[in-house]
């Protein structure tokens, strides 16, 4: 039997498709986890295709498929093929909002296999469209965000936008939108004090 196709991966499904042979009744799909000893899902299908569903983000799993004919004779296992569903949504933590820029830190499971965050900034209560920047030259756990106005509260939100090895997919979930606030200018500041002496 040969090795399952692996398609429209996503960060819970991908869908298995296979070679279908007229004397088959039965196709049993095995996904296993990696370092794992027992399948994580085993699904029966008399048809070429089956949708995989309720998986662990940002995980590879081996996906293999055997077939059994009308005189119950089961046949073995294919090679096993390999499938990296995509991550979830990033954790954002904001530390020490300068009065021009701010430190992210993302947080994800398995986040070694990011190499680009996307990550969308703009006012609070601004109806534009949010300014988009990527970290393609930043490490894959931090980025400090520049270039913003002092003592101004904005939203932001950040998705993975490309892993080692892969093009750019737009499919990954996005954090929802957090608040922060940047400080005073310092010349602000001591202005401020002056004025209240």
């Amino acid at each position: 039997m040969s090795s399952p196709t692996d398609t429209s991966v996503k960060e819970t499904f991908f869908v298995a498709s296979f070679t279908k042979f007229s004397d088959v009744i039965s196709y049993n799909v095995t996904i296993t986890s990696r370092h794992a000893k027992v399948p994580v899902k085993v699904l029966a299908t008399n048809s070429g295709i089956v949708n995989v569903e309720n998986l662990t983000g940002s995980t590879l799993y081996y996906v293999s498929v055997k077939r059994e004919n009308s005189a119950g004779e089961v046949g073995k296992d294919s090679s096993p093929t390999s499938v990296h569903t995509l991550p979830g949504a990033p954790s954002i933590i904001l530390i020490q909002p300068l009065s021009t820029s701010v430190y992210i830190g993302f947080q994800l499971r398995n986040y070694a296999r990011v190499s680009e965050w996307a990550i969308q900034y703009r006012e609070v209560g601004a109806v534009a469209v949010p300014t988009i920047v990527t970290t393609s030259s930043a490490p894959y756990f931090q980025f400090w965000l520049s270039n913003i106005e002092p003592d101004t509260q904005y939203e932001i939100r950040a998705r993975v936008s490309q892993l080692y090895g892969t093009n750019t997919s737009s499919e990954t979930a996005i954090s929802s939108w957090q608040i922060f606030a940047t400080a005073q200018r310092e010349s602000d500041g001591i202005r401020t004090k002056r004025e209240n002496a």
